[in-house]
């Protein structure tokens, strides 16, 4: 879902409580998609992977986080601020205050 053109994209967001998730739903069946949360508020947010708990009409079963800006390897020193997580199984992620991260996600089996 990477390669340019390769992936329909679906961008949802909350103004209020400064949050955007995109989806990037591969039009090949091979592919898994990726679902990037952003949190661009000074608080800590818990979002859902998926609006509705699927991504383009399959129910999530799993998630990968693929990368996540506040990883201990992006700060300074090594020193990670308060990690992004999964929270709920793998259905909702706690987001840390001005980060991103992306999880790729597959379908329920």
């Amino acid at each position: 879902a990477l390669r340019p053109g390769d992936a329909d994209v679906t961008v949802e967001h909350d103004e209020a409580a400064g949050w955007i998730r995109m989806t990037l739903s591969p039009r090949e069946a091979s592919g898994a998609p990726l679902i990037v949360l952003f949190n661009l508020s000074t608080e800590r947010r818990e979002l859902s992977l998926a609006a509705d708990g699927t991504t383009d009409g399959m129910t999530i079963g799993s998630a990968t986080r693929i990368f996540a800006t506040d990883d201990p390897a992006f700060a300074p020193g090594g020193k990670g601020r308060a990690n992004t997580e999964f929270v709920q199984g793998n259905a909702r992620v706690a987001v840390a205050p001005f980060a991103a991260a992306v999880f790729k996600v597959e379908p329920r089996k």
